[in-house]
């Protein structure tokens, strides 16, 4: 019997602990709530906040801990004591990781320079952002992949971003001496046209011993089909160079191995339905290959149209009272098509939270 009465008093002794527990798990709960319904958004593919408040809560939660423990007020500050030693060596010892890198995804979304569905180029790995977080950087590589990047990373080292409204695409090929610039030039050109790329160019990046280097570049709209779009101009270029009789090798292969005059080194044309042509946008790979990030560039569409919105909607509600007939009631649809638009994408990010 005295051990149920000791255990019951026991028990009884913790209920402020529980208490404590309970909520701060409930606020931050409740935070959560808040965040998702003030941004409309999937933190699936935005988990910062997320992360953010329950980093907090695990402190707030731990220190209240202890400040509520049935324990001689001596323990308690021993315990508070400890707990301050134990998170200076923490911050001490991660100064130069942990803390660095929440601080650089505080600066990387303040600052905006990089979003979900961006194309970036860090070190040979080229791939997409799917969603940046407290300490890293989630991005899906060409080949479907993902890699993690610290956020100090993305900050300290060279990151090139391309940019999201238009992009250049290059390929190089090397000819020989005997072929005139000029004629190179207008084919080269001529494949360009035929991947759809605007304002292309030609320039001579080398003048090497055996053979010229040319590189063909052009504005590529359709970022997302940047990697198809890469390949496809080095197709053309293999038809448009072969269809003209140029050949795709230089005079030190000839040196190497000598072939007798007549030989060529082009490919049999194919029958008109075997040609080659530029892969459409529904049926590119990097349909399949970045499908997180497209998934996340969308959610970041949405979030960012559902703001616009928003301010328009003030901006209405504001300047209603000044208004008189019809403007007045252009004014009133107006309000009345941005709720119900706004309505639709908070259900559309509702639906993909769930």
């Amino acid at each position: 019997m005295k051990i149920i009465e000791n255990w019951s008093g026991t028990l009884i002794e913790f209920i402020p602990v529980l208490l404590v527990i309970a909520v701060v798990t409930a606020i931050a709960r409740l935070a959560h709530w808040l965040v998702r319904y003030k941004q409309g958004k999937n933190h699936e593919s935005d988990p910062f906040p997320r992360q953010f408040i329950t980093l907090f809560a695990v402190i707030i939660a731990i220190i209240s801990v202890v400040l509520v423990m049935p324990v001689d007020v001596s323990v308690r500050n021993q315990l508070l004591t400890l707990l301050g030693l134990v998170l200076t060596v923490v911050i001490a010892f991660s100064s130069t990781t942990f803390a660095a890198n929440i601080l650089a995804g505080f600066t990387l979304r303040a600052t905006r320079r990089l979003r979900p569905g961006n194309f970036i180029s860090h070190g040979d790995d080229l791939g997409r952002i799917t969603e940046i977080g407290l300490i890293q950087t989630e991005i899906q590589t060409r080949h479907r992949n993902f890699t993690y990047l610290p956020n100090t990373s993305l900050l300290s080292e060279k990151v090139m971003v391309i940019n999201p409204e238009a992009t250049i695409v290059s390929a190089e090929v090397s000819l020989g001496y005997d072929v005139h610039h000029g004629v190179v030039e207008k084919y080269l050109l001529g494949a360009a046209e035929r991947c759809g790329l605007e304002d292309p160019h030609v320039r001579v990046r080398e003048l090497g011993d055996f053979s010229i280097t040319y590189r063909i570049a052009g504005l590529l709209r359709e970022v997302k089909l940047l990697i198809t779009t890469g390949s496809d101009l080095r197709k053309a270029m293999l038809d448009c160079l072969h269809e003209a009789g140029i050949e795709i090798v230089s005079p030190a292969f000839m040196n190497q191995r000598p072939l007798p005059p007549e030989q060529v080194f082009i490919p049999q044309t194919p029958a008109s339905g075997d040609k080659s042509s530029p892969v459409s946008a529904t049926d590119a790979p990097e349909n399949v290959i970045f499908d997180k990030a497209d998934e996340a560039e969308r959610i970041e569409n949405l979030k960012d149209h559902r703001e616009q919105l928003l301010n328009r909607l003030k901006e209405l509600e504001a300047g209603l009272g000044k208004l008189e007939g019809y403007q007045k009631t252009s004014a009133e649809q107006e309000i009345e098509a941005s709720n119900a638009r706004i309505k639709g994408l908070d259900a559309i990010l509702n639906n993909k939270e769930e």
